[in-house]
Parts: C-alpha cells; structure tokens; sequence
C-alpha cells in the first residue's frame, strides 16, 4: 500500500496508523544540545567549496550584535530588532518559535513559551526528551548565487556591498564554490534566523543573483504544532528507521496546554486531530 502523509504504512505485515511530519536535516549548532535531527549541511552542499574559514570580506566572528547598519549601507536590517538575543540555549525550539515570529529573529514570547510547554510535556512523557523539532533549514547557513567577478571580489575582501548585513548578523565564517556551474558563497551565521526574510536582503545586494537557505535532505523525529487562542497543541512525531530515506516508522503523542501551563495528555492523535493539528504549516 502506498504511503502518504496521513495514510497507513504497513510494517512487517501489521497496519500501523501513521503521520508524518518531514523536515530537513540540521547543521548542529556550535555547543549545541544534542537533540535529534541534527545533521550535515556544510561543504558537500557547496559542490567543491574550499575549505572555511573566515573571508577577508566578511564579518570577524564577534562583531556587531545589533540590527543597526552604518550610514550609507544600501541594503540594511530593522535597526528595532535586536539580533543580540540569538542564538538562544535551545535552537531547535527557536527555529520552532521562527514559524510563528513576524520577525527574522524569533519572538521571545514564543520561545519562552515552547521552552516551558515542551520541558512540562517531557516530564511527564520522558521518552519524549529526544524528540526535537525537524526544521527545514538550520536557521544560520545562506547560499548567494553570485556573478563570477562578484565571487573574486568577495574572495580578495574587495566586496563591501554585504559588510552592513555580514556586520549586523556577525557572520562567523564564509565559503565559495568556484568550480560550480554557477559560483556560491556560503555565509554561517552566529545567531539563529528566518533564513527566508533574510535571504531577500542579499538577493538585493549588487552581484547576487539569488540567496536562499542551505537545505539538508531527509526525516527525522519533530514536533507539530498549531494555536488555538491560548491554547497550543502539540503533535509529537517519534520517527526511527532508515530517517536518511523517509523514517519507517512513528509514533504520534498528542497534548495541549493553556496559558498558565497546564498540559492535558491527549494520547494518539485520532484522524479529525491528524487532519487539524499535523499539516504541513504546523510541522514543517
């Protein structure tokens, strides 16, 4: 029988209900907590890329950690965002919080919130502690598409054009690709973002044809989740089993808390529940 997201996948001949929640795999962060689905995403995704390291034109590890922009950048950050708060001690959770923040930077309101929801819901289901969000991005590694004579530049230090935005957001180490069909610079970044609004301020930048997240490839254990006023559901995926192709197997844990941080248990999620609280938008 054909898998789908909310179908039946057969598993040694027993029907077993499944939903799946997919992500993409993780670049860990530096020190890091080792939840699951951490996985590589550095110089293979570059097609050849040299080794990293910190580029002549880029930002030194520790700078700036404000969204300001000196005078006269041409492409700069909400100078009301702080970007000092990121990373924060949980990135897994703050890449969750990015879904539901209208900023780049996660709301903190939101974080804290799924900080003491996912610790409650672990005490009182401990298998739960490896459980982890699945993001599809790592939250910190963009890839800009460049031009050729834009690729020297940046690689002599003689690219300026990104020193604003590489300032702002302390770029800790750059990498490019030159021998790609179309050259890349990789940019690691030191906090943890919405890699999709930021890549529009690079697209915009003089050279760049395009910027956009470097994504991982495939599947692993996640947390699904929807609101509901104050109250917040959480669908919790325990995915094992050849997770690099699709994981073989789940196994769904379903709660809800309110505002003061009651949990309710609600057990496997039935088939109204899969369809409202485990869709893409609540867990990818």
């Amino acid at each position: 029988m054909a898998n789908n997201r909310f179908g039946v996948r057969l598993v040694c001949g027993v029907g077993v209900l499944v939903l799946a929640c997919g992500g993409k795999s993780l670049r860990q962060h530096d020190g890091a907590s080792d939840e699951p689905g951490a996985g590589s995403a550095g110089e293979s995704a570059l097609g050849g890329s040299s080794p990293g390291g910190s580029s002549p034109g880029g930002s030194s590890p520790g700078a700036g950690a404000s969204g300001d922009a000196p005078e006269g950048c041409s492409v700069s950050l909400d100078d009301r965002v702080d970007v000092s708060v990121t990373p924060r001690a949980d990135p897994f959770l703050e890449l969750m919080a990015l879904k539901f923040s209208s900023s780049f930077v996660a709301d903190q309101a939101i974080y804290d919130r799924f900080v003491r929801d996912v610790k409650a819901i672990r005490e009182i289901e401990p298998a739960l502690l490896n459980v982890g969000y699945f993001a599809p991005d790592d939250g910190r590694t963009l890839m800009l598409r460049v031009e050729p004579s834009t690729l020297a530049r940046m690689r002599t230090g003689e690219y300026h054009e990104w020193d604003c935005l590489n300032r702002a957001l302390v770029v800790t180490s750059t990498e490019f690709a030159e021998g790609a069909l179309v050259p890349y610079a990789q940019l690691t970044l030191k906090g943890t973002y919405n890699l999709k609004q930021l890549a529009t301020k690079y697209a915009a930048l003089e050279g760049v044809k395009s910027a956009e997240p470097s994504f991982g490839g495939g599947d692993g254990p996640t947390i699904c989740v929807t609101r509901e006023g104050p109250t917040w559901h959480y669908v919790f995926d325990e995915a094992y089993g050849d997770c690099t192709a699709g994981c073989i197997e789940h196994l769904f844990l379903h709660f809800s808390t309110d505002a003061s941080g009651t949990v309710n248990a609600l057990g496997i999620p039935s088939a109204a529940e899969r369809a409202t609280y485990a869709n893409d938008e609540a867990c990818r």
